[in-house]
Parts: C-alpha cells; sequence; structure tokens
C-alpha cells in the first residue's frame, strides 16, 4: 500500500470525498506535520495545498496575503514545487475560467454582514486571476482548479508529475 501524507493540521472530517478516493486507489494516508500545503509523498518535491472554494483562495491573495506569500517563498527558497488546488462547484476549472468568475451578491452580502459592515468591495474573478499570476511569477506556485469530487484525483494526479499548469483538460 502506498503512503500518501496529509498536514497534521487539516482539519479532521472536512476532507472526506478526498480521504475516500485516495483509500479506494489503495494508499494509505498518514497525518503528520507537513513543511508546505497538505498533501506530500514520502521523500516528493511536490507539495499540493488544497483550497475548500475560491473564497478561500480569495482571502490568502487578500486578506491573509502576507501569510501565504511567505508560505509561497519557503516552498520555492526549498525548492518545493507548490501546487494551490482550488475546488469549487462554479465551474471554474483554469484561471482563464477564474477571470471571468463574480463573486455571487449572496457571498458577499453574508461577507459584509459577518465583517461588520468592514467588507466594501466583492471579489472580482480578474483581480484574482492577476494575483495568480503574479504569485506564479514571483515565487513559482501553481494554481489549479477542479470540482470538489476530482479532488482526490487531482491531488493524487499532481504529486505524481501528471498534472502541471492551469491546464483545462482534466
Amino acid at each position: 500500500m502506498a503512503v500518501l501524507f496529509e498536514d497534521s493540521r487539516q482539519q479532521k472530517n472536512q476532507h472526506e470525498l478526498k480521504r475516500a478516493h485516495f483509500e479506494r486507489e489503495g494508499w494509505q494516508v498518514e497525518r503528520t506535520k507537513l513543511f508546505v500545503g497538505d498533501y506530500m509523498l514520502p521523500g516528493g518535491l511536490v507539495s499540493v495545498d488544497t483550497k475548500r472554494d475560491i473564497y478561500e483562495v480569495a482571502q490568502n491573495l487578500k486578506q491573509q496575503h502576507e501569510r501565504f506569500r511567505r508560505e509561497c517563498v519557503k516552498a520555492m527558497e526549498a525548492g518545493y514545487r507548490l501546487v494551490v488546488l482550488v475546488e469549487n462547484e462554479e465551474g471554474v476549472r483554469d484561471l482563464y475560467g477564474l477571470a471571468d468568475w463574480v463573486e455571487p451578491e449572496s457571498h458577499f452580502i453574508k461577507r459584509y454582514k459577518k465583517s461588520g459592515g468592514k467588507v466594501k468591495r466583492r471579489y472580482t474573478g480578474t483581480s484574482l486571476y492577476k494575483a495568480c499570476k503574479t504569485m506564479t511569477e514571483r515565487y513559482g506556485v501553481e494554481f489549479q482548479f477542479c470540482s470538489p469530487q476530482d479532488a482526490g484525483a487531482r491531488v493524487l494526479s499532481i504529486l505524481k508529475g501528471g498534472e502541471h499548469g492551469d491546464r483545462d483538460d482534466a
């Protein structure tokens, strides 16, 4: 049985679709603290950092930019290939699809209320696309997109070297 490392900081019971796929494919998941990202193979130099949706990556790029940038720099300086895999139900499958994405009004209203009125603007796909491209150019981080149902297969494909860049054919 092959071993797949999962970062111990990943929330338990929040990644059941991926876990089920890994088990079906014969992978034993071991939780341990990883240097960067959420998933790695033993001895590998590729790490996949999963995001539950476009909003999580937007928060990383906008509100938590410095922390996210530090992780990208850390991966780059250590010689790791860091792939951010953004799961989403909106049909975004590559960076070009992200450029066309618009935050739904209902989600913006939730963020506005949760922030106590501090949030003033909706996320736009164009600004997220530009931020992703900048992070790729400066720090070598790659952004890929898939449905939650395909995330387990994509993680394994990336880690085994089968997925590169913001392709839309997967």
